[in-house]
């Protein structure tokens, strides 16, 4: 009878409906950490004031600008917590075709992936570019050193001519990045094997703190701000995981590296010690920044990018 209606699954239905809410806020709570945890993977962001990132233009304008088929490609690594975004700056304006990736253990959740993961899919982006027979200069940032070092072994253009294939890394640089020789990991290379007071963790998930002075104290406020809720978890296990024998790759590749000589992350007498492990042969360039000069002074960046590219054609015999 139509007068005789049941409103009781209509009401379960909405006390259903309410539970799966509560239940999905209290993980997104336990995971988020601030938006930081669960940031998407996306190649843009909507930022309000256009002065302070240029996310959403750069790969517009990178895509549709044209390059000489000679020009080599500059494949930028980010550090830990960090992602392809906060290149932007760098890449609008450079005069080379670019590219850039993620980590898969950065924003991961469960926290299971490790520099293994990270290594294999740099590895696979990289070769895109150069089985397609392109030079390509390696832009390695902080944790990214030691991802590249590694996800190179075998790929320097020298090495692939003397087997016959097309294209190869011309140069490595190396931005205030980890140099961490086959055997140990991160954070054998950290003083005492322990952690820096700023970096935090959660069970296998790693967070930092003080950002603002530990990464990017020569920005403006708003920069800091912006950029310190683009921060990411970091899986643990990354920091973890020991260099294979291969994971040298400054020897097989012709190498420069870039002092920050404000970096308030990785002092720059520690950096001047990880270049010199590095042996003889490595260029130099000189920024006064930050830990994050791509943000801070990107124009600088493009001349050490600039200056990487004449030295490895150089050391890779290769002329113009």
């Amino acid at each position: 009878m139509t007068g005789n209606i049941n409103v009781r699954p209509r009401a379960s239905i909405l006390r259903t409906l309410i539970f799966a809410l509560c239940l999905y806020f209290s993980l997104a709570a336990n995971i988020d950490h601030s938006r930081r945890s669960a940031m998407p993977q996306s190649s843009s962001s909507t930022v309000i004031d256009p002065a302070i990132s240029v996310v959403d233009g750069v790969y517009t304008s990178a895509s549709t600008q044209a390059f000489s088929p000679n020009a080599p490609v500059i494949f930028f690594v980010p550090g830990a917590w960090h992602h392809y975004d906060f290149f932007a700056k760098v890449r609008v304006g450079l005069s080379y075709p670019s590219d850039t990736t993620n980590h898969p253990s950065i924003g991961a959740y469960p926290p299971t992936l490790d520099l293994n993961d990270d290594i294999a899919n740099l590895r696979a982006a990289l070769l895109a570019h150069i089985n397609a027979g392109k030079q390509v200069v390696v832009v390695l940032h902080s944790y990214g050193g030691i991802v590249g070092s590694s996800a190179a072994h075998q790929l320097s253009y020298k090495y692939r001519q003397t087997q016959g294939l097309p294209g190869g890394i011309i140069t490595l640089v190396y931005i205030s990045a980890f140099v961490v020789p086959a055997g140990n990991s991160i954070r054998d290379m950290l003083p005492g094997g322990q952690w820096n007071p700023w970096m935090k963790f959660e069970g296998d998930l790693s967070f930092t703190e003080d950002e603002e002075n530990i990464f990017y104290h020569d920005l403006s406020a708003a920069e800091k701000k912006y950029w310190v809720s683009r921060l990411r978890h970091h899986s643990l296990r990354a920091y973890e995981v020991k260099v294979g024998v291969n994971g040298e790759g400054w020897l097989e590749t012709p190498s420069m590296y870039v002092y920050c000589e404000q970096d308030q992350a990785v002092p720059l007498v520690v950096q001047q010690a990880w270049k010199n492990s590095m042996g003889p042969g490595v260029a130099t360039f000189s920024i006064n920044a930050s830990h994050s000069p791509f943000i801070s002074q990107p124009a600088k960046v493009r001349e050490a990018i600039a200056a990487a590219i004449t030295f490895g054609r150089q050391e890779s015999g290769i002329t113009v």
